[in-house]
Parts: C-alpha cells; structure tokens; sequence
C-alpha cells in the first residue's frame, strides 16, 4: 500500500507520472490519494491484504535484477528524473538565496540539505523543498566550530 499526500498541489499528469514510477517499483501496491495526511484509517489497518513474500517478489528491483537489461529503459530516461548533489565551503549571499528560493526553477522536484549564510555565521539553515512547499529551520552551530 503506497500513500500519496498532497495530491491537491499536483496536476494530473503530474500524478500519473509518479504513479508511473510507483508503479514500476512495486506493481501490485494499492495507491491511496490524501491531501494533507488524511486517510481512512479503514483502508489502512486490518486490511490483511499485506502478502510479504508475494510484496518482495513483485518489487520492480527483483525484476530487474532477474531480467537484467532486457527491454528495460531507465528511470531517467523513461521519467525524465536526474539528480544531483551540490557541495560549497563558502556561504552563501543572504539576499541572493533568499531570492533564488522565491524563484526557483520549477524544475526542481525536491531539494534539501544545510545552507549557510554569510550574515549568520553561528547559524546554519536546514532546506527542505518538495514542489512548490520550501520549509527552512534554523538551528544554532556554535558548538561546531572548527579548532585550529
């Protein structure tokens, strides 16, 4: 049983690509659409419909690894899915992130990781950003400050 959430913030293509994916990961889960968490708890509990071995036989990294390359397209073809991970020991200009968060590309399907800022140099920020949701929570790094 796989549980989408914030279904409302996406459109339908949208949706269907991701269940695309899902889909190919574990073909035979049921797919619940919420919007903000809420779900009937009857659909979730006492179900007896969880079938662990039938579960990990049908998950689409057990068919790949027992049919191998044969007929298969990528993910990041097939989805048009990258990633990539961003490193800097510098910090970054305050009023340019704080610019570049309110217009990020919309290309950008989730971020997140730890930020630092030139104007707040004990603290550090923890990004996280799905869509069009960015959250930022501060937390203070004194205690981390290198030695010489």
């Amino acid at each position: 049983m796989l549980i989408l959430n914030k279904t409302d913030l996406v459109s339908k293509e949208e949706l269907e690509k991701l269940e695309g994916v899902l889909r190919t990961l574990q073909p035979d889960a049921k797919i619940i659409h919420s919007v903000r968490g809420q779900v009937n708890p009857r659909e979730l509990l006492n179900t007896r419909k969880f079938d662990f071995n039938k579960a990990s036989a049908s998950a689409g990294w057990i068919k790949e690894l027992t049919l191998g390359h044969q007929q298969h397209t990528p993910e990041t073809e097939e989805y048009g899915i990258g990633s990539f991970v961003y490193t800097r020991r510098l910090p970054f200009h305050s009023e340019l992130f704080n610019n570049w968060l309110h217009n990020m590309p919309e290309n950008i399907v989730r971020a997140k990781g730890i930020v630092w800022c030139a104007t707040r140099n004990s603290i550090a920020l923890l990004m996280s950003q799905a869509g069009a949701s960015v959250a930022l929570n501060q937390f203070h790094i004194g205690w981390l400050r290198c030695q010489s």
